[in-house]
């Protein structure tokens, strides 16, 4: 029963939150290329002395921390709930005793 009705309040957000937690995924995976992005830089570039590399293994890492960065904007202005939250916890005649 408590749970319908935890439900009801999420049910209008259901895609906002399915989008958030699709977003926040995301973020969380991409965060493990640039650590390794930086091993390959220091492993096959300046270890193995493969320089020709060293460009493209650049352009990723500051491809992905672009992307990274667009998907966390789009977290925090695009999935903002609007704030509702005084009226429908207390009703239409809220007052601060509420």
């Amino acid at each position: 029963m408590a749970v319908k009705w935890f439900y009801s309040f999420l049910k209008p957000y259901r895609g906002r939150i399915a989008l958030g937690l699709l977003l926040t995924t995301l973020i969380a995976a991409l965060s493990i290329v640039n650590p390794y992005l930086s091993g390959m830089i220091v492993d096959d570039v300046i270890q193995a002395g493969r320089y020709h590399l060293l460009p493209r293994l650049i352009a990723c890492l500051l491809g992905i921390t672009l992307f990274t960065g667009l998907l966390r904007f789009c977290i925090r202005s695009f999935l903002r709930l609007p704030l509702k939250t005084s009226s429908m916890i207390c009703g239409e005649g809220y007052t601060a005793s509420c």
